[in-house]
């Protein structure tokens, strides 16, 4: 592991400019129609998953997982535009802010459309991971993907609306689409009239998120991870 980055908690939230509102099926096409016209501006776009190492085994896991220390997470990302991605920690345990990646000891933050890519990236063999630190606390993760370089520290304060929460009530910012995509059977409820929930045949592994944007902005997608356990 070239990259393990101390920290807690995880939610979701976004930030970004105004589309049609559309149902499920439509915020999928908007992603798709953009993935598949890469030369035509229509929308910026993401479908994601995080992925949790624990023990000596990964598995895929969602922002209401309850982490615990020494746990170690990355997102697999993929998304449809070329671009830049970019990691923030908006609120850690003991209230700290810093940019997770890209950083000096880690890989290029480069991305391309329809292609996934497991953030943080390493430097070497591409495999690196944000870990747990020992203080259980909620902390806030931002992934930002943007058409063009930004500086990401300036990123680091500023409000947006958590989606997909540890509490029950999922909150959606106006602009935004996004559909979550659950195990069948899960008890999954849709508290936003932004947000839509479907029911995957897989009851296995988790499903992904898909957040649709304007495609003048980044889009900036804030997980909350909840470290609810100190290391055993």
């Amino acid at each position: 592991m070239k990259r393990l980055v101390p920290f807690a908690v995880a939610s979701l939230v976004l930030a970004s400019g105004t589309v049609g509102m559309c149902d499920d099926s439509s915020a999928r096409g908007l992603y798709v129609e953009q993935e598949k016209n890469p030369t035509v501006l229509k929308n910026t776009g993401v479908c994601y998953w995080l992925e949790l190492s624990r023990g000596g085994q990964t598995k895929r896991c969602s922002n209401k997982t309850a982490f615990h220390s020494g746990d170690k997470i990355r997102i697999h990302v993929k998304p449809n535009i070329d671009g830049f991605a970019y990691i923030l920690m908006l609120q850690g345990s003991k209230g700290d802010k810093s940019v997770l990646f890209p950083a000096e000891e880690l890989g290029d933050n480069k991305i391309k459309a329809g292609k996934w890519i497991a953030l943080p990236v390493g430097a070497d063999d591409g495999t690196a991971w944000m870990k747990f630190d020992k203080h259980p606390g909620m902390e806030v993760v931002r992934m930002i993907v943007s058409r063009k370089k930004i500086d990401p520290a300036a990123q680091l304060h500023g409000g947006s609306v958590v989606i997909a929460s540890n509490s029950t009530d999922d909150k959606v910012p106006d602009g935004t689409l996004v559909s979550i995509t659950v195990a069948k059977g899960s008890k999954v409820s849709s508290g936003s009239r932004n947000l839509t929930v479907v029911s995957d045949a897989k009851p296995a592994e988790e499903g992904e998120t898909t957040v649709v944007g304007d495609k003048g902005k980044m889009l900036a997608v804030d997980i909350t991870l909840d470290h609810t356990k100190p290391a055993e």
